[in-house]
């Protein structure tokens, strides 16, 4: 599945690729990573890339959705966010996000939150999106 890009009033969400290893990896900061159970520091470029080839996968066999969060006005990554289809429930999906330290606050996960979620369940083909904490 190719990810169509979703455009918000201030970013545009797309495909994470590999040119975000990076940008992925100094993103993931102490502040940031302690609110992730998945994503241990140090991250280094090469484990951000294996992540987004993960992550690319998935989304190539229509079991999950990840994007980057990105500022429309210079192309800047500042997260990520993401659906992924439960095991557990054929009609589930959970959803997944983080944001850069310097970017919280902001109000950037709440219009990435809501522009997902407007095609997350088509594009999932799911009845529930879930998150939890």
């Amino acid at each position: 599945m190719i990810l169509a890009p979703i455009q918000t009033e201030r970013l545009h969400l797309r495909c994470v690729a590999p040119q975000d290893a990076a940008a992925t990896a100094a993103l993931m900061t102490q502040a940031v990573s302690e609110w992730l159970a998945a994503w241990p520091l140090p991250c280094t470029p090469q484990m951000a890339r294996q992540r987004i080839e993960t992550a690319r996968e998935a989304a190539r066999r229509k079991e999950a959705l990840t994007y980057a969060i990105t500022l429309q006005d210079d192309g800047k990554l500042i997260g990520w966010i993401g659906l992924a289809r439960c095991e557990t429930s054929p009609r589930r999906a959970a959803l997944s996000y983080w944001l850069g330290a310097d970017y919280h606050g902001r109000g950037f996960a709440r219009e990435a939150l809501s522009a997902l979620l407007e095609v997350g369940f088509s594009l999932l083909q799911r009845d529930v999106i879930e998150a939890g904490a």
